[in-house]
């Protein structure tokens, strides 16, 4: 947990448009759904390789969301290779 100096900077009050609010993807599958979305866009678009990182914090259950985007990735047809860089 982060520690702040007092409650005023503790707040984090980010201003964003409805284009950005109507792009917020909430849950496991619709997150995983939308980065292969993404992902085979551009694909089509020509890219020939993709690359994709994630970032995490504590608590982050890896396993079931490398599962899930090896998933959604093969249904879509697209090659998919992980690489672990901790």
């Amino acid at each position: 947990m982060p520690l702040y100096e007092c409650c005023k900077n503790a707040e984090n009050r980010v201003k964003i448009n409805d284009e950005q609010i109507n792009s917020v993807r909430i849950g496991k599958d619709k997150v995983i759904s939308e980065i292969v979305t993404e992902i085979r866009k551009r694909k089509s678009a020509g890219e020939k390789t993709v690359v994709t990182a994630l970032d995490g914090w504590y608590g982050v259950f890896w396993k079931e969301i490398i599962s899930a985007l090896k998933t959604g990735a093969e249904n879509a047809g697209l090659n998919f290779e992980i690489r672990d860089i901790c």
